[in-house]
């Protein structure tokens, strides 16, 4: 007998709470388009992550990069408690490497181009702090380390970091 009232309690329990579980589903994924739109706006683009040389060397480099897509931002893993949430972020980019190279009297002898893409990974959480919601990004890692593609996005994360939505 204890079983089936158990039973009964927790089916009780289980048509009260799941409405309320897709609620805050529902809820962290309206809050979440609303982070991936911030997100495409802010950080959409191609940048320039400028020109440089080695010392002594007769050598240009430029890197450039763009983000890929529309769907280069992508939420993942989203997490709703008690009206804030967490998600896994990765940002896709693609990355234009150009070397030119140069003799003694500066004339241009070749230009080499190499491309490549990857992607930055990240948790993003928004939250509310003193009534403003605010966006917290953490453990940024860029497929790339040491190298310069994606180091601008990196940065623009890092800003971002805190920042009001």
């Amino acid at each position: 007998m204890k079983t089936r009232k158990l039973q009964s309690i927790f089916l009780s329990l289980g048509v009260i709470l799941l409405p309320l579980t897709v609620s805050n589903l529902a809820l962290a994924n309206i809050s979440a388009k609303g982070l991936k739109t911030t997100l495409n706006r802010t950080l959409s683009g191609t940048y320039d992550e400028g020109t440089w040389g080695g010392k002594g060397s007769n050598e240009t480099w430029n890197h450039s990069w763009t983000m890929v897509g529309d769907e280069a931002v992508q939420l993942n893993n989203i997490k709703e408690v008690d009206g804030e949430f967490t998600a896994n972020l990765k940002i896709a980019w693609k990355c234009k490497h150009t070397r030119e190279d140069y003799n003694f009297a500066g004339v241009r002898k070749g230009k080499y181009d190499d491309r490549y893409s990857g992607y930055v990974t990240a948790e993003v959480a928004v939250g509310s702090i003193a009534g403003q919601s605010k966006i917290f990004v953490n453990n940024i890692n860029n497929t790339y380390r040491n190298f310069r593609c994606g180091n601008s996005l990196v940065s623009k994360l890092k800003k971002l970091n805190q920042s009001e939505l």
